[in-house]
């Protein structure tokens, strides 16, 4: 394998050029974290500061999510995991997602915790406070920032109920038409640069 050729790089994309990171194909915002941006003049800050620091033809990937029940207080069990401490005793926990504090404009408090099979609870292990935008306007302020090309790929649930993820373009008409027909949808933006 050519693993040699990949390289994590961890650092502020608003600074990358001055602490000397060179240009790099793909910069990947996941886990929704490009939505703590509140303003709209630091997500543009933040989408210039990212196609500085691509090569030509490079990408940017974010995640998003939309639906007819993302700006409504939810708590949702999601999975549960089984995990072997340091200590060599098999421990089971279940993840947690709560969504707070819904805004009109978007804004919304999301917390993380953990449950535990002695009943215990981790409450809010994580809590965020994101801006969760419409992918058209994302779109807009991609292209603003110089990005080319703007594709959305959206996650999907095969026949057998199987999690996939979007492996060829929707257009932003399919995926508004799909978030104003389904509760939840998730999807990947992704920025080509010229």
């Amino acid at each position: 394998p050519r693993v040699s050729r990949v390289s994590l790089v961890t650092c502020d994309v608003l600074k990358a050029q001055e602490h000397g990171v060179p240009l790099v194909d793909v910069i990947v915002g996941n886990n929704f974290s490009w939505q703590c941006w509140h303003d709209d003049e630091q997500l543009d800050a933040y989408l210039r500061g990212v196609r500085k620091g691509l090569r030509p033809r490079g990408m940017l990937v974010l995640d998003a999510f939309g639906g007819t029940s993302i700006f409504s207080n939810s708590y949702e069990e999601i999975s549960n995991h089984d995990v072997v401490l340091d200590d060599g005793r098999e421990a089971r926990f279940t993840y947690v997602y709560e969504q707070m504090e819904c805004e009109p404009d978007g804004m919304m408090t999301i917390g993380v915790s953990f449950k535990f099979t002695d009943g215990s609870i981790l409450k809010h292990a994580f809590k965020y406070a994101w801006r969760v935008r419409p992918v058209s306007v994302v779109r807009e302020a991609m292209l603003k920032a110089g990005f080319e090309k703007v594709c959305v790929f959206v996650d999907w649930n095969d026949d057998s109920g199987a999690y996939r993820h979007g492996t060829h373009p929707f257009d932003l008409e399919e995926w508004s038409k799909m978030c104003e027909e389904e509760e939840y949808k998730s999807c990947y933006i992704v920025a080509y640069a010229s």
